[in-house]
């Protein structure tokens, strides 16, 4: 069958590429170095209908978000050191929940992402050199898109149910404007990207 490859990502000197496994939905991690003997599975979700996505090297790691039978139920973040190795980061909603990792962003060479938890979803940071995952805000009832710009990592959020979006940003560091003060409402955030020093926002307005 078609195993359709596709989020391709060079690290550690190979291709790192996620597969369906024979049609079925459940998806895999695979490597290769251009040779089929060289072409090996890498995690693979196992019983688990879930994805294998958001594939992001930062410094010496490469990223994913997936299920691939580490000891954890529903979507977590994971890491493939430079050796092979594939670890568990963050199981941030622990247990049987899902933590939904979202939102994969390099910022000031740390991996940033929103994460959830059964009262709210945070916004989180990953060093690569340890691996250990640090809280940097809640974010209310909902987290949306990361988007880094003339030094600022933005973020947008719902402080609370019933509230308009609004765009926060971080620098890395002690500063941080929370999603409110100051910031833009909105309706809806879609895509944010980067022009130089400019951060773009396709949303729309409190109206619709």
């Amino acid at each position: 069958g078609n195993s359709n490859p596709d989020r391709f990502q060079v690290f550690a000197g190979a291709l790192y590429f996620v597969v369906d496994e024979n049609g079925t939905g459940v998806e895999s991690l695979w490597k290769t170095d251009g040779t089929a003997a060289g072409t090996e599975l890498v995690a693979s979700a196992g019983g688990f209908a879930g994805r294998v996505d958001n594939l992001i090297v930062v410094g010496d790691v490469l990223f994913f978000v997936g299920v691939v039978g580490l000891g954890s139920e529903g979507e977590e973040l994971f890491a493939v050191l430079p050796g092979g190795a594939v670890v568990l980061v963050d199981d941030h909603w622990s247990g049987s929940s899902s933590s939904q990792p979202r939102h994969l962003t390099a910022f000031d060479g740390r991996l940033v992402y929103t994460a959830a938890t059964a009262l709210a979803g945070d916004l989180m940071v990953v060093d690569p050199a340890t691996l250990l995952p640090q809280l940097v805000a809640p974010l209310g009832e909902a987290a949306h898109m990361l988007a880094a710009a003339d030094d600022w990592l933005f973020f947008g959020a719902r402080p609370s149910a019933g509230e308009p979006l609004r765009l926060g940003r971080w620098d890395g560091g002690a500063v941080l404007q929370p999603a409110g003060a100051p910031a833009f409402a909105f309706g809806t955030f879609g895509e944010a990207v980067t022009l130089g020093n400019d951060l773009l926002v396709v949303g729309a307005d409190l109206a619709g």
